[in-house]
């Protein structure tokens, strides 16, 4: 339900009369819906409240949230699917009762709609006079058994008006008696309605245009020009439908006049007051803003058609529906304090030894090259809680996942990003979002999470002291960046570490590499030249980065040890992060079962050729990196094998 408060307190009372419990999602209302709606389900435990703040038309997510709610909460042996503007014609419970009885033979039914209106604007009421459809629509709302409901193969689509099932497609239910439908009830009603409906559907990720085409007819309709009543008929005629020349100027014709009667409030019940009343839209506002609004729908990029949609797992959490991975709720503590703690040499060496990982998670990215290190990092300092600003496709995200699970980290991940883009990174696909989700919760629901903000907003959600390692990749301006530093400086705890991207790009407006040079003066720092730049700044007074080699004098971020990290990682970033140039050989081997001798050799020498071909290749790369490390300064490169040496026989002797 959204903005139903010239209706919803007819539609409740009524229905109370019907139900045992009413199961009620309100999607973002703010004319008063929601609050009247909180109100009675405080007072009365029959009323069961969720709310969905998703801005998108995400029908059939609510509808298998409400379903799984009901499943586990109650013990309903009847599901029934209704809108607000959708009451049952019946006057008693009794009259309910019976006829249930009458339709005990079927699993699922139908009510179909018998459209209506009342008889002048704003009249809408428990009593009032108006006007019916002669014939029933070919649209209504379905209801289900609890056995029905329960099977994970059935699921309810938009409006309802069937089931789905994945096996067989579409299950219409058995057509039982008929439910009244006022979708138009005043002139700033449907504006309302048709404008939210048509937004809610371009904020659906991949939305092409296609679904929900009576929302654009709608919009069409109220553009026509009538501005009176006389609009209604035709609006609420075969509503749900194409409309045409010919159906608007039958549409008076086929309707007839009714009186309505619904049932009030209990005797004795206490009044609700519900909210005022949301300002008139002005009607020369409303039609310039519907024209934009057509202009948009009908001007949908084809690219986006065919993306993917959106996620479905989603569940009730504390009242509102979510995808389990979304933290957009969630308080983040300050981190309890840790003694500062000088690395040894073997954990060291372990921490270079686990930048030789293999990367499991390569979308596209700028940020690959900088992985092994960043397997690295966390083996060393094993950060409590990660967050990252600025996710985009998540590859420097799932990296740190990935590391956090080898490495046996006891933490979270917290991904942070608007998923709409900047200037910078350019604008986001919608599907861009939908996957990254879909990978998190697929790999990393145990150990990551997603807040959908600004950075700015999503930090108002952790105390001080709560991030470990603090990574910073968003918009690059100068003042962006500062301002992302400067808005989560307090959140770092004592053994704090913030990464910077991009500290090596100068084109354009990039302002991370002057901001890079300001800060890096206030904190020990590492930083890389390859992979467009990173900074490493040591901000926490107690982090293990800021401690000196055992045995020695040298500190981890001295200038001449980051000489050998940037010899090391930059040319392990490099090749890690190199495209795949052959199949393995454990793909084609399977192949060869089943062939004849002759044919098996014929595939085997065929597959030897093209592994000489990538050997080939490889030997070919090889020469290439090893011309450019020699092309290093001799006396950086001596110094650094020399020190990996040391760190070995350092090492083998301690064990």
């Amino acid at each position: 339900m959204r903005n139903e408060a010239d209706v919803i307190e007819t539609w409740l009372n009524h229905h109370l009369n019907l139900f045992d419990d009413l199961f009620i999602a309100d999607h973002l209302s703010d004319d008063g819906t929601y609050e009247f709606l909180k109100s009675v389900a405080d007072a009365d435990d029959r009323v069961h409240l969720i709310r969905y703040e998703a801005p998108s038309y995400d029908q059939d997510v609510v509808f298998d949230a409400l379903r799984r709610q009901v499943l586990d909460t109650s013990e309903a042996e009847l599901l029934f699917v209704l809108d607000a503007d959708e009451f049952l014609p019946f006057d008693s419970t009794a009259a309910f009762q019976e006829a249930l009885e009458a339709a005990a033979e079927h699993n699922l039914m139908r009510f179909p709609w018998r459209n209506a209106y009342p008889s002048v604007p704003d009249g809408f009421g428990v009593a009032f006079d108006g006007f019916a459809s002669k014939e029933l629509s070919g649209y209504g709302k379905i209801a289900m058994r609890r056995h029905i409901a329960a099977d994970g193969l059935y699921r309810i689509p938009k409006g309802a008006h069937w089931l789905e099932h994945s096996m067989i497609g579409v299950v219409e239910g058995a057509d039982v008696g008929e439910l009244l439908h006022f979708p138009v009830r005043s002139i700033d009603q449907i504006w309302r309605k048709v404008m939210q409906g048509c937004e809610a559907y371009l904020a659906i990720p991949g939305y092409d245009g296609l679904e929900g085409a009576h929302w654009i007819d709608l919009l069409e309709a109220l553009l026509s020009g009538r501005t009176d009543w006389s609009l209604a008929p035709i609006l609420v005629h075969d509503y749900g439908r194409k409309r045409t020349p010919e159906t608007a100027a039958q549409a008076i014709e086929s309707f007839e006049p009714r009186s309505f009667q619904f049932i009030a409030a209990a005797a004795g019940a206490a009044a609700i007051v519900r909210s005022a009343a949301v300002e008139p839209v002005v009607q020369a506002d409303r039609a310039t803003a519907g024209r934009k609004l057509l202009a948009r729908l009908q001007g949908l990029s084809a690219e986006l058609r065919g993306a993917t949609g959106k996620d479905n797992r989603i569940s009730v959490v504390d009242g509102v529906i979510r995808h389990p991975s979304d933290l957009v709720a969630s308080r983040f503590s300050a981190l309890p304090p840790l003694d500062a703690a000088t690395p040894t040499l073997p954990e060291l060496t372990d921490a270079l030894d686990s930048a030789f990982r293999d990367i499991e998670d390569r979308a596209p990215s700028a940020w690959g090259e900088h992985i092994p290190f960043l397997f690295a990092l966390i083996a060393l300092v094993r950060p409590r809680r990660y967050v990252e600003l600025g996710v985009h496709n998540g590859t420097s995200f799932f990296a740190a996942c990935q590391a956090m699970r080898f490495e046996g980290v006891e933490g979270e991940c917290i991904a942070v990003d608007n998923w709409i883009g900047d200037p910078h990174a350019g604008a986001h696909s919608p599907n861009v979002f939908n996957t990254f989700v879909g990978r998190l919760f697929e790999k990393y629901s145990d150990l990551a999470g997603f807040i959908r903000k600004d950075f700015a907003q999503a930090s108002e959600q952790f105390a001080p002291g709560s991030v470990d390692l603090l990574h910073i990749d968003g918009f690059h301006t100068l003042a962006a960046v500062r301002g992302d530093f400067n808005g989560w400086l307090d959140k770092l705890s004592d053994h704090g570490v913030v990464l910077f991207h991009d500290t090596n790009e100068f084109q354009s407006d990039f302002g991370v590499w002057r901001f890079w040079r300001l800060i890096r003066e206030r904190y020990p720092f590492v930083e890389f030249g390859h992979g467009h730049g990173l900074g490493v700044l040591v901000v926490g007074e107690k982090s293990r980065l800021r401690g000196v080699l055992q045995g020695g004098e040298t500190l981890i971020t001295s200038p001449r040890l980051n000489e050998l990290y940037q010899v090391v990682f930059g040319n392990l970033g490099r090749l890690n992060w190199s495209p795949d140039t052959g199949v393995p050989i454990g793909q084609v081997v399977p192949q060869l079962e089943g062939l004849s001798p002759r044919h098996e050799a014929a595939q085997l020498r065929e597959l030897l050729r093209v592994q000489e071909l990538v050997v080939q290749e490889q030997a070919e790369r090889i020469r290439d990196l090893q011309a450019r490390l020699n092309r290093y300064d001799r006396s950086i490169y001596g110094r650094a094998r020399s020190a990996i040496r040391r760190m070995r026989l350092g090492t083998s002797s301690g064990s």
